[in-house]
C-alpha cells in the first residue's frame, strides 16, 4: 500500500464494490471460513484477536460466533467497508472495535492472540513484507497467524485482471518472515478447476 497511489485507488475501489461484497464474494474468495474454523485445531483461549482488512466484518461475525468471549479489532482502509460492518447487528452484539487506518501506521495498544489477514495481503502491494512483519511483532507468544489468500494462476489472461483488480497473484508472502513462525499448516487448493490456487496458512509464534 503506496500512500500516494495504491491507498487512495483503493479506497475508490471500496466504495463501490462494499454495497456488493457480500452478494458476490462469497462465490471466489474459497477457504474464510475454514481458516476461522480449524482455528479449533489449536489448544487456544484467545482473549485478543485482530482482522487485518477486516471488510465488511464477515469474518469478524465468525471468529466471534467461535470465540464469543474474546474481544475482537477489525482495521481497514475503506470508510464504506467500515460503515457495512458497523451497521451489522451481529457485530453489534459481541465486543468489536472497528478502526479505519493503514496497519502500517496503527499503533497498537495491545497484543493479540489470533491475527487474521483474509485476502488482503495481496492487495498490500509492496508493503506486504512490511506488514506481516509488524503483525508478527504485534502477536503474542503462542499466538496464531491464519493467511488465507490467493496463491498463483498459470493464465496471463487471468493475472492481469487479477491486477486490475488490485490482486497481486504472483508475489507470495515473504517466506523469511513466515520463517519465524511455526507452520503449524499450510494448504494450497485448486478453484473454479485450476484457474487459480489459493492458500490457507496456520503459523503459531514461538
Amino acid at each position: 500500500m503506496n500512500d500516494k497511489t495504491a491507498v487512495p485507488n483503493l479506497e475508490s475501489y471500496y466504495k463501490f464494490h462494499a454495497t456488493i461484497y457480500d452478494l458476490t464474494r462469497w462465490s471466489f474468495l474459497y477457504g474464510r471460513k475454514k481458516a476461522i474454523n480449524e482455528l479449533n485445531c489449536y489448544d487456544m483461549n484467545p482473549v485478543e484477536i485482530l482482522e487485518v482488512g477486516c471488510g465488511t466484518g464477515a469474518n469478524l461475525i465468525q471468529l466471534a460466533k467461535k470465540f464469543p468471549a474474546s474481544t475482537f479489532t477489525g482495521i481497514d482502509l475503506s470508510t464504506e467497508m467500515l460503515d457495512k460492518a458497523a451497521g451489522k447487528k451481529n457485530i453489534q452484539q459481541f465486543k468489536v472495535e472497528l478502526i479505519r487506518e493503514n496497519y502500517l501506521h496503527f499503533d497498537s495498544p495491545k497484543k493479540y492472540d489470533i491475527i487474521l489477514f483474509s485476502y488482503a495481503l495481496t492487495m498490500m502491494g509492496k508493503d506486504k513484507s512490511a506488514i506481516l512483519e509488524k503483525a508478527i511483532y504485534d502477536l503474542n507468544a503462542g499466538g496464531i497467524i491464519t493467511i488465507v489468500d490467493f496463491h498463483s494462476t498459470e493464465y496471463n489472461w487471468f493475472r492481469k485482471w487479477m491486477e486490475f483488480n488490485h490482486v497481486e497473484m504472483e508475489k507470495l508472502i515473504d517466506k523469511n518472515l513466515l520463517s519465524t513462525l511455526k507452520t503449524e499448516r499450510l494448504a494450497i487448493k485448486k478453484a473454479y478447476f485450476g484457474l487459480w490456487k489459493y492458500f490457507i496458512y496456520w503459523g503459531r509464534k514461538a
